[in-house]
């Protein structure tokens, strides 16, 4: 069937974004080692309280990493939105009914991620996002520019929006819970783990209103580089590179400018506003950074080994990620090695780089033999509802890196 509509093949695919994704990877396991290490609320009193070389980790880490990869990741769905929206056009197939069965599993996966092996999960929110880009598919790109930038601005404005007093301890993190924490991870069985992860309560005096605030403001924090990811796609920046030169340049410089003072200064002055600020306005003008320098660097032949290693990785995204999740966990938790909270920032950092070397080898490896990953295999399974080969065949070589998942 010609008009059948399957993944994208080798010819069709676009390097610099899988490179993009690659690159994210390594990211986020960089930020999620103080959660896998201290647990999601306990690493704010850990990084508070170090001094010396932990210190300079840990702001190296907020300052090239929290907020940014997350982010970075998100303009890397939005984007992977449009090339199958694209693609169903030109088959003249129904792609809402792929795309949403696209999310459903995607969800499926975030919450079993979630609830059995790690609470940091990041796939939950991101098929919450991807519902709400599907509401506005329908509108013309300067739309999703505009939702974007909006949601943007009025996230940067709310930072300086005085705090009620005695209201800044409303989402304050239990004393007993971060105890309990450290206890439960450090010595715990798995099951004893997992009752723990969805059983208790981190924050004193919440309500469900505000705890369900607290999961809004959680997804829109990663919406509108999703908007914007769609919108770079429908503008073709990234499928016709050399045209857009002068553009990547340009946000390069904006980006680089702006967006790395904004985290910095954080580091050196306690300011709510300023954390604020950081959070909505430094972090997605750093994976802007991020983008643009990528974007730039994938095509000079000086930098062609890591970025098809890091595309490598990327093509194996979904599989990389969830891997991360549970050798860490067994790594740093009671029913593992017992590691949590003994290793300490720098020591993480030692520990990213040496296991996502690991995992560029093992995707170079897996890729050598099978097209995907096994993961994306069952979600393109879902997906497009046939059997999708994984095998690869011995006659044939990939040209190029896969656009999306």
């Amino acid at each position: 069937m010609k008009n059948a509509l399957s993944p994208l093949r080798g010819t069709e695919r676009i390097s610099s974004v899988d490179t993009m994704r690659g690159f994210a990877l390594f990211g986020i396991l960089l930020v999620n080692m103080l959660i896998f290490q201290y647990g999601l609320f306990g690493e704010y009193e850990y990084i508070e309280t170090s001094q010396g070389l932990e210190k300079f980790s840990a702001s190296f880490i907020n300052i090239f990493g929290t907020g940014s990869f997350v982010t970075l990741f998100s303009f890397l769905f939005g984007f992977g939105v449009m090339i199958l929206r694209d693609r169903s056009r030109e088959k003249k197939r129904r792609f809402w009914t792929v795309y949403l069965r696209r999310l459903l599993l995607l969800l499926a996966f975030g919450l079993l991620h979630g609830t059995y092996i790690w609470e940091g999960d990041i796939l939950t929110s991101y098929a919450l996002c991807g519902f709400c880009l599907f509401l506005f598919l329908w509108c013309k790109p300067k739309v999703w520019l505009t939702i974007a930038l909006v949601i943007i601005g009025l996230m940067s404005a709310f930072s300086f929006i005085p705090a009620e007093e005695g209201s800044e301890d409303t989402l304050a993190t239990s004393p007993s819970y971060l105890a309990q924490e450290k206890e439960v991870y450090s010595t715990g069985s798995y099951s004893e783990v997992v009752h723990f992860r969805n059983n208790s309560m981190p924050f004193e005096d919440t309500s469900d209103g505000e705890m369900i605030a607290f999961g809004i403001f959680g997804v829109l924090a990663s919406l509108p580089m999703f908007f914007l990811g769609a919108y770079v796609a429908a503008k073709r920046w990234l499928h016709e590179p050399d045209r857009y030169v002068s553009l990547y340049k340009k946000m390069w410089w904006i980006s680089l400018l702006i967006g790395f003072p904004l985290k910095i200064v954080p580091q050196f002055i306690q300011n709510d506003s300023l954390e604020g600020l950081s959070s909505s306005l430094g972090a997605p003008l750093v994976a802007i950074f991020y983008i643009s320098s990528i974007a730039l660097l994938t095509y000079s032949n000086r930098w062609k080994k890591l970025s098809n290693a890091l595309a490598r990785a990327g093509k194996l995204s979904l599989t990389n990620y969830l891997s991360q999740s549970i050798v860490f966990t067994f790594l740093f938790y009671g029913y593992g090695f017992g590691l949590f909270s003994k290793v300490g920032v720098t020591g993480g950092i030692v520990f990213t780089i040496v296991f996502f070397t690991i995992q560029l080898f093992l995707s170079k490896l897996w890729l050598q033999f099978f097209v995907i990953g096994p993961l994306e295999w069952v979600w393109r399974l879902w997906t497009y509802l046939k059997i999708p080969s994984i095998r690869r065949k011995k006659t044939k070589r990939p040209t190029q890196i896969s656009a999306g998942l």
